[in-house]
Order: structure tokens, then C-alpha cells, then sequence
């Protein structure tokens, strides 16, 4: 439509108990939707997951390394965790389960602009605290060198962490299809360069 701001989305989720209501509501005054709505690296949710109880080993080691040593290896291999997550490719064709799983992720985080059913949002925050409390309690461990302290609550992070994972991918499919922008998420990228090749040619 002629005039139109192409930045006004006229299916806009409105937070209520209701769920999503027709509005016409500018994107920018739904700062989440436009933080999340980026390339979706399933490999780097992975490498994170699996990495990351290594800042562990690393705290573990500060009687050794003295805290000057240990401070600068935590920060260097968190910048690493956060580099190579960069690194990690795109999406493409059909959404994988780790990236449904990290879509799902980006839908309970805009909760506030799109609403997601309550019970989900509910699991989705008691994994984050029981994870929480696990980094806690490892990092506790790791500072004083207890081995069964540090190694159940590295267990409680990572099965709270594959319960939320299954949590997000049923929330992606509960909520692929509520939104223009998490219908995007959703859609597999298309390569349009040849058709920008094919210009149509004017008839004299």
C-alpha cells in the first residue's frame, strides 16, 4: 500500500491474557523482536552447552595458577566461547532441532512483546534457575576444591539445560506461526541473486 511504513507490522502481538490480538504496532516499540530477529546458529548453542563447564576447570585451578592467571584465562576463554560462536554458520533449509531449540529460546526472551503460553514460560524459568543455582554452586566448588560439589552441580546445569532445550523446541512449534517475524524465523532462506541478474528487458 502506497504511503505505508514498511517499518509497521500489522499483526503485532499485544501482552495480554488474551494472547495476540490485530494491532499495528511499529517494531520499535517491540525492542525485543528487533534484538532476536537475526541469523539462527544452531552449532553455536551447542558448542556453548558443551563448552562452557570449562570455566570450572579453569577456577579450579587458582591455588595453582594464583588469581591474576586465572581471572585472565576465565575472561580469555569466555571472549573464545563468544568468538567462535561467530563462526559457527547459519541456519539453512529446514530448521534442525538444536535450531528450532534456539528460535524457541528467542520466542520465551520476547514473551513480553508476544505472549507464550503461561506453563511453558513457567518450565522455561525453573530450568533457568535450577541452571543458575548449578553455575553457582560450581563456581563455589571449583573456588574451594570440592570435586562432588563441582560435579553435581555440572550435572544439574547440563540436565536442566537439555530439558529446556525440548521445552523451546515445543515452543517453537506452539508459536511458529503467531507472529509475521517468528513466521520468518521459521521460513529457510532463499538466494534471490539470479533473479537480480534477470532484469526484465524493456520492449522497444
Amino acid at each position: 500500500m502506497p504511503g505505508r511504513d514498511p517499518k509497521v507490522v500489522s499483526f503485532a502481538g499485544k501482552y495480554t491474557n488474551k494472547g495476540i490480538g490485530p494491532t499495528s504496532t511499529p517494531l520499535s516499540a517491540l525492542p525485543l523482536l528487533t534484538i532476536w530477529n537475526r541469523p539462527v546458529k544452531p552449532l553455536a548453542t551447542v558448542v556453548r552447552t558443551l563448552l562452557f563447564p570449562v570455566v570450572f576447570v579453569l577456577i579450579w585451578m587458582h591455588q595453582k595458577w594464583g588469581w591474576e592467571a586465572t581471572s585472565a584465562s576465565v575472561a580469555l576463554y569466555l571472549y573464545f566461547l563468544w568468538f567462535i560462536s561467530r563462526l559457527c554458520p547459519c541456519a539453512t533449509g529446514a530448521p534442525s532441532a538444536m535450531a528450532r531449540a534456539a528460535i524457541g529460546q528467542r520466542m520465551w526472551l520476547n514473551r513480553y512483546a508476544v505472549t507464550i503460553p503461561q506453563k511453558d514460560h513457567q518450565l522455561a524459568l525453573l530450568t533457568s534457575i535450577v541452571m543458575g543455582s548449578g553455575i553457582i554452586g560450581a563456581t563455589i566448588g571449583a573456588l574451594d576444591n570440592v570435586l562432588w560439589l563441582s560435579l553435581l552441580s555440572t550435572t544439574c546445569i547440563y540436565a536442566a539445560r537439555i530439558v529446556q532445550l525440548i521445552l523451546f523446541v515445543s515452543l517453537f512449534q506452539k508459536m511458529k506461526n503467531k507472529h509475521p517475524i517468528y513466521r520468518s524465523w521459521a521460513m529457510t532462506p532463499q538466494n534471490d541473486n539470479h533473479r537480480q541478474h534477470q532484469q526484465p528487458t524493456k520492449s522497444l
